[in-house]
Protein backbone atom coordinates (compact mmCIF):
# COMPACT_ATOMS: atom_id res chain seq x y z
CA UNK A 1 0.00 0.00 0.00
CA UNK A 2 1.39 3.28 -0.89
CA UNK A 3 1.35 6.27 0.54
CA UNK A 4 -1.35 9.13 0.06
CA UNK A 5 -1.75 12.50 0.94
CA UNK A 6 -5.01 13.12 2.17
CA UNK A 7 -7.24 16.64 2.27
CA UNK A 8 -10.91 16.05 3.44
CA UNK A 9 -13.52 17.99 1.85
CA UNK A 10 -15.37 20.97 4.33
CA UNK A 11 -19.17 20.10 3.75
CA UNK A 12 -21.16 21.97 0.94
CA UNK A 13 -23.29 24.68 2.50
CA UNK A 14 -26.44 23.22 1.78
CA UNK A 15 -25.38 19.69 3.67
CA UNK A 16 -26.63 19.23 7.72
CA UNK A 17 -23.89 20.49 10.21
CA UNK A 18 -23.94 16.90 12.24
CA UNK A 19 -25.55 14.71 9.76
CA UNK A 20 -22.95 11.17 9.94
CA UNK A 21 -22.79 9.38 8.28
CA UNK A 22 -21.34 11.74 5.67
CA UNK A 23 -23.07 10.65 2.54
CA UNK A 24 -26.23 9.42 3.97
CA UNK A 25 -28.58 11.40 1.42
CA UNK A 26 -28.39 9.70 -1.83
CA UNK A 27 -29.32 12.86 -3.48
CA UNK A 28 -26.00 14.29 -4.64
CA UNK A 29 -24.04 11.61 -6.95
CA UNK A 30 -21.33 14.25 -7.26
CA UNK A 31 -20.13 13.37 -3.73
CA UNK A 32 -19.86 9.82 -3.91
CA UNK A 33 -16.42 8.79 -2.89
CA UNK A 34 -14.13 6.66 -5.45
CA UNK A 35 -12.52 4.03 -3.33
CA UNK A 36 -8.28 4.79 -3.03
CA UNK A 37 -8.64 8.37 -3.18
CA UNK A 38 -12.20 9.80 -1.30
CA UNK A 39 -12.93 6.51 1.34
CA UNK A 40 -9.46 6.19 2.49
CA UNK A 41 -9.18 9.93 2.91
CA UNK A 42 -13.01 10.34 4.50
CA UNK A 43 -12.08 6.62 6.93
CA UNK A 44 -8.57 8.27 7.50
CA UNK A 45 -10.37 11.70 8.89
CA UNK A 46 -13.57 10.29 10.46
CA UNK A 47 -13.92 10.31 14.38
CA UNK A 48 -15.61 7.12 16.07
CA UNK A 49 -19.22 8.69 15.67
CA UNK A 50 -18.50 9.41 11.52
CA UNK A 51 -18.00 13.03 11.34
CA UNK A 52 -15.52 13.98 8.83
CA UNK A 53 -13.76 17.34 9.57
CA UNK A 54 -11.49 19.08 7.36
CA UNK A 55 -7.67 18.29 7.59
CA UNK A 56 -4.77 17.47 5.66
CA UNK A 57 -2.37 14.80 5.93
CA UNK A 58 -0.90 11.46 4.73
CA UNK A 59 -2.30 7.83 5.35
CA UNK A 60 -1.39 4.45 4.85
CA UNK A 61 -5.01 3.15 5.33
CA UNK A 62 -5.36 -0.47 4.47
CA UNK A 63 -9.04 -1.40 4.23
CA UNK A 64 -10.25 -4.72 3.93
CA UNK A 65 -13.16 -7.00 4.73
CA UNK A 66 -13.79 -7.12 8.31
CA UNK A 67 -13.23 -3.11 8.47
CA UNK A 68 -16.24 -1.31 10.23
CA UNK A 69 -16.95 1.98 8.10
CA UNK A 70 -17.67 5.17 10.16
CA UNK A 71 -17.96 7.78 7.32
CA UNK A 72 -19.07 6.41 4.00
CA UNK A 73 -22.22 4.65 3.10
CA UNK A 74 -22.40 4.91 -0.63
CA UNK A 75 -19.74 3.82 -3.11
CA UNK A 76 -19.13 4.43 -6.86
CA UNK A 77 -16.57 2.41 -8.05
CA UNK A 78 -15.56 0.51 -11.38
CA UNK A 79 -14.78 -3.32 -11.68
CA UNK A 80 -11.48 -3.63 -9.93
CA UNK A 81 -8.28 -6.07 -11.04
CA UNK A 82 -8.44 -9.32 -8.78
CA UNK A 83 -6.33 -9.53 -5.93
CA UNK A 84 -6.04 -5.58 -5.75
CA UNK A 85 -6.54 -3.54 -2.96
CA UNK A 86 -9.16 -1.65 -4.48
CA UNK A 87 -11.10 -5.12 -4.61
CA UNK A 88 -10.42 -5.74 -0.57
CA UNK A 89 -11.91 -2.31 -0.10
CA UNK A 90 -14.91 -2.70 -2.23
CA UNK A 91 -15.16 -6.22 -0.57
CA UNK A 92 -14.83 -4.63 3.13
CA UNK A 93 -17.72 -2.74 1.93
CA UNK A 94 -20.30 -4.71 -0.18
CA UNK A 95 -19.41 -8.21 1.24
CA UNK A 96 -17.15 -10.63 -0.48
CA UNK A 97 -19.98 -12.85 -1.61
CA UNK A 98 -22.08 -9.91 -3.08
CA UNK A 99 -18.95 -8.67 -4.72
CA UNK A 100 -18.36 -11.85 -6.36
CA UNK A 101 -21.43 -12.53 -7.09
CA UNK A 102 -21.80 -9.00 -9.27
CA UNK A 103 -18.30 -9.88 -10.65
CA UNK A 104 -19.56 -13.20 -12.05
CA UNK A 105 -22.62 -11.41 -13.48
CA UNK A 106 -20.50 -8.18 -14.57
CA UNK A 107 -18.21 -11.33 -16.54
CA UNK A 108 -21.59 -12.80 -17.88
CA UNK A 109 -23.05 -9.43 -19.24
CA UNK A 110 -19.86 -8.58 -21.18
CA UNK A 111 -19.28 -5.51 -18.55
CA UNK A 112 -15.74 -3.36 -19.16
CA UNK A 113 -13.69 -4.08 -16.68
CA UNK A 114 -10.98 -2.04 -14.79
CA UNK A 115 -10.00 2.30 -15.22
CA UNK A 116 -12.03 2.61 -18.36
CA UNK A 117 -14.88 0.28 -17.94
CA UNK A 118 -18.35 0.02 -16.40
CA UNK A 119 -19.14 1.31 -12.49
CA UNK A 120 -21.45 0.18 -10.12
CA UNK A 121 -22.86 2.26 -7.31
CA UNK A 122 -23.02 0.25 -4.16
CA UNK A 123 -25.53 1.55 -0.72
Amino acid sequence: MRRQFRTAPTPPPSAPAAAPPLFAALSNPACYPHPVSGVRVLETCAAEDGTVSPSEGVTRKFIYPGYRFRAVDALLTNFHLPRSSLLALVMAFAGVEAVRAAYRAAVAEEYRFYSYGDAMLIT
